[in-house]
Order: C-alpha cells, then structure tokens, then sequence
C-alpha cells in the first residue's frame, strides 16, 4: 500500500469518527472544565485531532448546542418526563441556566467553555465519596474501585481537591472480598421468596495466638435462613431473615456471610413472623442489631446527655419530659437486651432507669453480673 492510499484511509476514518465527535466534545468538557477554566473551540479542536478526529470550529459550537438540547432530554427521560427534542433546543437556546455546557469570557485573553455543575455537586461527591470509605462493610479494595467509578465523570480539578479522602479507611473495615456478590445472592433471593445458605464467621483466638481469627461456625455446617430485608444501620450491612435452626426473626452481617448461595427450590419460611415489618422502626427498636424482647421503658437523664439521646434514639414514637431543673425523661418501647443495658452504661451515673419495677430490677442484675467479676472471693 503506498503513501496516498494511506492518507486516503486515514481521511476516511476521520470522516467515520465524525459519528463520536459530539460525545467526545462532552467528555473533554467535562473532565478538562469547570468555571475557572475554559477551552477555547481551537483547544477543543487541537485535542480532538490527536485523537484522531477532525473538527471545525463551526462545527464544535453546533455540537453544544445538540450536547445541551441532548441533556435536557436525558433529564427528562430519567424523571419520566415527556420532552421533545425540539423544545429542548429552544429552551436552551433561551436560557443559559439550564446549559449544561457553558459559554463564559472570563477575561479578554481567556474565553471558552465550561461544563457547569449543579448546586452543590462537589458537596455531594465528597459525602458520597466519604460514606463509602466510612462504611464498615465495603473493604478497602472495592472502596477504591467505587472511588473510581464514583468520580468517572468529576473534572480533574474537582478529582485533586477529593484527593484527601482516599487514605481516610475505618479502621474496623471487613476484609471480606464477596460483599457485592453476596448481596446480589440475598436479593435475587428476597425477589424469590426462596431461601439461601452460607458459612458465617466468628472471632476466635487460636491456642498460642496473640490476635483474633476467622471461623466458620455451627463446625462449618451451612446456615439456611429464609431472607426478608437488607438493612443498613451504623455503617454495618445487615439480613433480616428467618432462621431455620433458631425458629426465629434474626439478624446476621452480611460482611460476615461467605459462600452465599441460593436454594432456589426451597420456598421461604417464616412469613407471620414479617406481617406488617418495617425495618426502619425494627432498627430504631433492637440495638446493635440483636433483636430483643419488646418492652417500654423510662429513664432519667442529666440534661447534658440530651443531644447523645436524641442523636441515637431520634423523636419517633418517644415520650421525652422534663423531670426537673437538671433532669429529663425519655419513655419509649424497645427491643430490650444486653446490647441496650451496655449503650445506658455508657452515661455512667448521668442516667438512671425508673419505670417499669421489672426494667430497674433486670438493670440492676445486669449491672451486678459486671460488678461480680471484680469481687474478690
């Protein structure tokens, strides 16, 4: 093939890659823009061509204007909303709020676009970005990968300032590698209405160890549950299930689970015991997660607990009253359990369990099963 049948291919596939330009004007923008800096239609021109696609500048302004008709349209289609193409080309043509790609003159010498973000983009980002690696159930691995996925179209200027928040892991993060898979299993499996199997982890300490290790329990036989709801609740991933060996509402961490599998011609068991389940009000109710029995309580605090209160147990369906000048009550129905005891011991001598005679007397056993253990015999 000699020179001139060359550069006639190479002119052919430019006029091929012409069906990409549109995109690729919107990625540029998108990753190399923000208000500060601009492209110019020379510099959006001058990038594409080395990656091989020819671009007039008439032709790059005609595309934004397609890129923005096309965005409103995106919108429209993702709040199942009618929206012609043509009426959306006239609004944008109206209204350069509503422009996703902006025309902007910072300066004489700089002028360009940008591509224009919503109201507090960035704030969303960083949050999402920050309760990824603060989530106790996604290891340090995948937190990395969603990072990346997360920040697929954030500008590289917006990238450098998130920068900070990569080495910023929970230290109490699972290493399990089979969370995502695991969870997929659990609610194809909730979709069913089947139920499912899996080994499930305990700390142990080995015989001449000085740290904790993983074992599957029940001697590596499979649990089988039936599923119900998947919560989350104070950075842990939770199965509300059915327990086939317990005859019971439990709960199990699903960053806990291994080898997760279905049992697809097993139907679910345990349905009465799910009538009318809310999972929100079932996580406010059963404290760390462990169900225990129902009851009302009320307790008395000293002022100063208040914001911890209210920040752990919220308002809902709680009775808070002044008891006097220093002192508050709070009366509310609960999964009682040692998991609950243990949070009001937190308060020291600032909180004080009054009602129900049978709550003070099984506060009272608890608190004396701990002080037994520093008795002297």
């Amino acid at each position: 093939m000699d020179i001139l049948d060359e550069e006639e291919q190479r002119k052919r596939g430019r006029q091929d890659n012409q069906k990409m330009k549109a995109y690729l004007v919107m990625r540029l923008l998108q990753k190399n823009t923000d208000f500060d800096h601009l492209m110019n239609s020379t510099q959006i021109a001058d990038t594409l061509d080395r990656y091989g696609v020819s671009a007039q500048e008439k032709s790059i302004q005609r595309d934004i204007k397609a890129i923005n008709a096309a965005l409103e349209v995106e919108d429209a289609i993702l709040n199942g909303e009618d929206y012609h193409i043509e009426d959306a080309a006239e609004y944008v043509a109206e209204d350069k709020e509503i422009r996703s790609i902006v025309y902007r003159s910072a300066s004489t010498t700089n002028r360009g676009y940008y591509f224009q973000r919503e109201e507090r983009y960035f704030e969303f980002i960083r949050l999402l970005l920050e309760s990824v690696y603060a989530s106790k159930f996604i290891n340090k691995r995948d937190a990395d990968y969603l990072k990346k996925y997360i920040l697929k179209d954030v500008n590289k200027f917006d990238i450098k300032r998130l920068d900070h928040i990569s080495p910023i892991v929970n230290k109490s993060k699972t290493k399990n590698s089979q969370i995502f898979d695991n969870v997929k299993v659990l609610s194809d499996a909730i979709t069913a209405k089947c139920k499912v199997e899996f080994n499930y982890n305990y700390y142990y300490i080995p015989e001449g160890a000085n740290k904790p290790k993983l074992k599957y329990g029940r001697k590596d036989e499979k649990y089988i549950v039936s599923p119900y709801h998947l919560l989350i609740n104070e950075g842990n991933y939770y199965l509300i299930c059915f327990d086939e060996k317990n005859q019971k509402k439990w709960t199990y961490r699903i960053d806990r689970m291994e080898n997760v599998s279905l049992r697809a011609d097993e139907k679910r068991a345990g349905a009465e015991h799910f009538y009318d389940f809310n999972a929100n009000e079932y996580a406010k109710t059963n404290f760390s997660m462990f169900e225990g029995k129902n009851g009302f309580i009320t307790i008395k605090f000293v002022n100063t607990c208040m914001n911890a209160v209210v920040e752990k147990i919220g308002t809902d369906n709680i009775t808070y009253k002044k008891y006097d000048s220093g002192h508050f009550t709070v009366t509310m129905g609960t999964g009682i359990n040692e998991q609950f005891y243990g949070w009001l011991c937190t308060f020291g001598n600032m909180a004080k369990v009054i009602e129900p005679e049978s709550q003070v007397a099984a506060f009272k056993d608890y608190i004396k099963k701990i002080t037994t253990l520093y008795e002297y015999e």
